[in-house]
């Protein structure tokens, strides 16, 4: 009996931890594609059509101001011609550009959060967001798992102790 009540508790630390994590995160406004960027997808995409993006500058100062993203093909670092460079900001789609032979696209920063969205017939699509990682975004993430781990704890002791003392 005892090990259903480990189970009930162990549930309750997962579902809980998660929704406070998910919550937490929705809240401090980071978005969900940046939260799973590190997650390793099973991907039926092949290596050879992955593509290797570098944004410069990084962390441009001024609205207005002119980035160059380039796009080489991952597994040669040959430039990718023809990749779709879609801007969008606060989710709202702004300028479509196309890189030329040299894998480059002069993009226009619209400002913070500016999300690059690139994408190919045959690669598997990336976003990347200008500056690279606020670091909002990663401060209030560290601080959303501290609050999720602490939450399910919480929920699970209370849930064994409740369970444990119902049986008594």
């Amino acid at each position: 009996m005892n090990r259903k009540i480990i189970g009930y508790s162990l549930a309750v630390f997962l579902v809980v931890g998660f929704f406070v994590f998910m919550a937490s995160t929705q809240v401090l406004g980071i978005p969900l594609w940046w939260l799973s960027q590190n997650f390793v997808p099973l991907s039926i995409v092949p290596l050879e059509s992955r593509f290797d993006i570098t944004v410069n500058p990084e962390a441009p100062t001024n609205i207005g101001d002119s980035v160059l993203v380039t796009v080489l093909n991952a597994s040669d670092q040959m430039p990718v011609e023809g990749a779709k460079v879609s801007i969008r900001k606060n989710g709202d789609h702004i300028h479509d550009y196309y890189t030329n032979a040299s894998g480059q696209a002069l993009v226009e920063y619209v400002g913070e959060v500016t999300i690059i969205k690139v994408s190919k017939t045959d690669f598997e699509t990336v976003l990347e967001a200008i500056p690279h990682a606020p670091a909002k975004w990663v401060r209030d993430q560290n601080n959303s798992i501290v609050g999720a781990i602490i939450s399910g704890v919480i929920a699970s002791v209370t849930t064994y102790t409740l369970q444990s003392k119902r049986k008594t």
